[in-house]
């Protein structure tokens, strides 16, 4: 494709948030076209949970003070749990032959889809810690993603991570899911700059684009059926719902 599509969605509920996410990877897996670029932000203080994260460990970790109510549900990306607020969330919906350089090893490609936020993130005056080969040790270390930061994590200078995503793959499609932890007075312009890095990085241009029809409707389907689904969220019981997009 000669372009990418970009979709910011207005803040929504975090099973909706999952659902589209997953709607717009099965519909590119059913009948690839533009790859996509999404930008989100959430509804309430919510948690998502990574797709093999045991549920109890999360919920006793998570469900704490402020985050005593908040809404819970499990990704299809793996890690660990990320309490979302006012952190600026993105998806990526491609292919491999999307990628500026094709790999089949997933840090390799952890490592391509990070590069635009990076440089993104320095735009906006975030003074970006350059981890090349060691984990920096965080004494918390428990279900939180953000308690935890490796070599392939974004952080500042101080240590302090502002960036952790997850990858879930198909035969030759991926979705790649980021929570960056801006500030809130920053949020539009980082939204700007991740435009434009993203345009320099794919080497096509950007073009907004709405659901369709189809993505809408498997969306709705995905919020009820799945990540509303008690099963999915304590036990990660798998259903497949790939026709729901052809």
């Amino acid at each position: 494709m000669e372009h990418w599509r970009i979709i910011e969605s207005p803040p929504s509920c975090a099973a909706y948030n999952m659902a589209l996410d997953e709607a717009l990877y099965l519909r590119f897996q059913s009948e690839p076209a533009a790859p996509i670029l999404r930008l989100y932000a959430w509804e309430v203080p919510s948690i998502t949970i990574g797709r093999f994260q045991n549920y109890e460990r999360a919920k006793l970790d998570m469900r704490r003070d402020r985050w005593r109510e908040a809404p819970m549900v499990r990704r299809i990306t793996g890690g660990r749990a990320v309490a979302h607020d006012e952190d600026l969330t993105l998806a990526v919906i491609c292919s491999f032959d999307d990628l500026p350089q094709k790999s089949a090893a997933i840090h390799k490609t952890y490592a391509l889809l990070k590069q635009p936020i990076v440089a993104a993130l320095g735009d906006v005056g975030y003074a970006i810690h350059n981890a090349q080969s060691k984990h920096i040790e965080i004494p918390s270390v428990g279900a939180n993603c953000f308690d935890w930061l490796g070599a392939a994590d974004i952080a500042d200078i101080t240590g302090r991570k502002l960036a952790g995503g997850a990858i879930h793959r198909g035969a030759n499609v991926i979705l790649f899911q980021c929570s960056i932890q801006c500030d809130p007075n920053r949020v539009d312009k980082l939204k700007a700059a991740l435009r434009e890095r993203f345009e320099r990085w794919s080497v096509k241009s950007l073009k907004w684009e709405g659901l369709t029809e189809i993505e809408a409707r498997a969306a709705e389907h995905l919020t009820s059926e799945r990540y509303q689904d008690v099963n999915w969220l304590e036990r990660g019981i798998d259903r497949d719902f790939s026709s729901i997009c052809r």
